[in-house]
């Protein structure tokens, strides 16, 4: 009797200890993929504006410029940790960490960014990476027509390979205008339908006239001689994504896959 009893609660635990670990690992992956897929959250521009991140960079007696400062999230692994960067009126960057987004009461400064943008990497500090370089970029860079031809027949050639589909054929290419490391090449661009047309300021579809080409969706990623690196699509466009007025329009075949 004893024995089974014992082998009950045994049981219970082993149980208990399973459900918490899933659990745990279940907020684990909806915080991070929270972050990875919304980037800045909303709550957390909250806190900025709010004071608590101003308050902390006071304290650490950095007189920072307002409109210049990004704070952002990353992989939740303990807690809800954040950071992100600002600039000083003296014209210098400063990077910081924050103990916690929801009650920030603890900050790190750092000269440099600890932990920059690498391939196939992610962290709180590259998100930061990303969104202050769209805050601080005056003037977007474009690709020459002959690195156009380059990226788009490269574009081309590995969406007839890839192995899911994509319902439209035609495309246009651009420049990513973030730095991710020295060898790399950021690569953008958006899925169109034909047209002559091609008007890359004018987004929005709900302005576009019959003339103009129609957006379907955009794609971004690096590129590194042949190889093709951090490829993705999303449905809206980077904010340091820069297509010229006359792309021209790139046509795939559809891989039998």
């Amino acid at each position: 009797m004893k024995t089974r009893l014992l082998i009950i609660i045994i049981s219970i635990s082993v149980m208990a200890i399973v459900g918490v670990v899933v659990f745990g690992l279940a907020m684990l992956t909806f915080n991070f993929d929270r972050n990875l897929d919304e980037g800045i959250l909303p709550e957390i521009q909250e806190y900025v504006t709010s004071g608590d991140v101003e308050r902390l960079l006071i304290q650490n007696q950095i007189d920072y410029i307002p409109e210049k400062i990004v704070v952002t999230g990353g992989p939740a692994f303990k807690g809800d940790p954040g950071c992100g960067a600002t600039i000083d009126v003296n014209s210098e960057t400063h990077w910081f960490e924050i103990d916690s987004i929801s009650d920030p009461r603890k900050m790190t400064v750092y000269l440099e960014n600890p932990m920059p943008c690498k391939i196939n990497h992610t962290s709180c500090f590259c998100n930061a990476q990303m969104e202050f370089a769209a805050l601080t970029l005056n003037e977007l860079s474009y690709l020459t027509p002959e690195e156009e031809q380059k990226v788009g027949k490269r574009i081309q050639r590995y969406f007839e390979t890839m192995p899911h589909q994509i319902s439209l054929t035609k495309f246009v290419v651009g420049k990513y205008n973030f730095n991710m490391e020295e060898k790399y090449t950021g690569i953008c661009g958006a899925l169109v339908t034909d047209s002559t047309d091609f008007a890359p300021d004018n987004m929005s579809q709900d302005n576009m006239s019959s003339n103009e080409v129609s957006i379907h969706g955009y794609f971004s990623g690096y590129m590194d001689g042949p190889n093709l690196w951090d490829f993705s699509l999303s449905v809206d466009n980077e904010k340091l994504c820069a297509i010229s007025d006359d792309a021209q329009i790139f046509e795939y075949e559809k891989s039998e896959e």
